[in-house]
């Protein structure tokens, strides 16, 4: 049996797997009893916004809303035939046809009034600046003391 290291690393170490735990449990991405799995996306961030990639094939962008709720994201729509006014025996089927839902949770504070949307070849972005006060910076601590 290893010894449990005491003090701050025994600490840093409970609070990194209880992080991780919690990420692994809700997530950003954790999906909601009324979300659809449809459509798929990418969330990455950048030094200035969190983007959203959604890909949305054949839907158009009228058909899609996107939403923001203080720390989430909700893109939803619907996703129609083209061909509805004509009937079909179909011998096979398996593309849907229906509302979608998808619920981002972001991990800090946006500026709704500046968040943009293109949707260029069935793919919508989504950018969202980040609030600047909140972004990432490095900051570089001098060491003082002993020989060089």
């Amino acid at each position: 049996m290893v010894a449990l290291p005491k003090g701050r690393l025994h600490q840093f170490n409970i609070i990194t797997e209880t992080i991780i735990k919690q990420q692994n449990d809700e997530g950003f991405l954790h999906r909601l009893p009324d979300e659809t799995e449809f459509p798929l996306l990418d969330f990455f961030e950048t030094i200035n916004d969190f983007v959203i990639k959604v890909d949305l094939p054949g839907i158009d962008k009228k058909d899609v809303n996107i939403k923001l709720y203080g720390d989430t994201a909700v893109i939803e729509g619907v996703k129609r035939d083209r061909i509805e006014e004509e009937r079909f025996n179909f011998i096979c089927m398996e593309r849907s046809f229906e509302n979608f839902r998808r619920i981002i949770r972001l991990p800090l504070p946006i500026n709704p009034f500046t968040a943009k949307a293109r949707y260029e070849n069935g793919v919508l972005t989504v950018m969202l600046p980040k609030i600047e006060e909140k972004r990432k910076r490095e900051i570089k601590i001098e060491i003082e003391g002993g020989a060089r």
